[in-house]
């Protein structure tokens, strides 16, 4: 599926919500600060957008990074999760049919 800019800026801000409100990591950390959490917190974000169909070049856009550094976080997510990410906790409130 894939996803005009103006509907994913929209979706992009509402799911920086949830993901601070699940994490309890506020949304500038989440965009800017490297420390783990935010950095596993922003992980989860580009990972929602592009399963939502954003490409690469729009959520680098989003996030103020480069498209690789947005493929390199994709690529590693799966390891990242291996290693600390809790990905059941991210995505209980989303199954229980809260909408982002």
């Amino acid at each position: 599926r894939v996803v005009m800019f103006s509907e994913l800026h929209i979706f992009f801000d509402r799911l920086l919500k949830l993901v601070s409100e699940v994490s309890g990591i506020p949304v500038p950390a989440i965009l800017k600060s490297n420390e783990t959490d935010a950095v596993d917190a922003r992980n989860v974000v580009v990972y929602v957008l592009h399963n939502e169909g954003a490409y690469c070049r729009n959520i680098a856009k989003l996030l103020n990074r480069t498209p690789r550094a947005i493929r390199y976080m994709l690529s590693n997510f799966d390891n990242r999760c291996a290693n600390g990410i809790d990905t059941t906790l991210w995505f209980q409130k989303r199954k229980r049919g809260r909408k982002v």
